[in-house]
């Protein structure tokens, strides 16, 4: 999956480096890990300014940002599909 991943992230965004990260907030996906399903927390990627929103009342996210992030999810969704 994680190669899935880097292969999306290198079409869509190619000066971008795919680095695993570990982050101090919660997720449901220990329930899914629990049942031994791989979860990974992805998100849509966001510009300084939309950081600073982050779980905010006026979180947000530009349209550019979320076309990227569902090109992302296709081109990696589709690699893992077609093995």
């Amino acid at each position: 999956m994680f190669e899935a991943l880097e292969f999306a992230q290198r079409a869509v965004a190619p000066d971008a480096i795919t680095l695993p990260v570990m982050t101090n907030s919660g997720s449901d996906s220990a329930f899914l890990r629990a049942k031994g399903v791989q979860a990974y927390g992805i998100t849509v990627p966001k510009t300084e300014a939309e950081m600073a929103t982050h779980h905010g009342n006026d979180e947000r996210v530009e349209i550019q940002q979320l076309g990227l992030f569902t090109q992302y999810m296709w081109i990696a969704v589709t690699r893992v599909s077609l093995r």
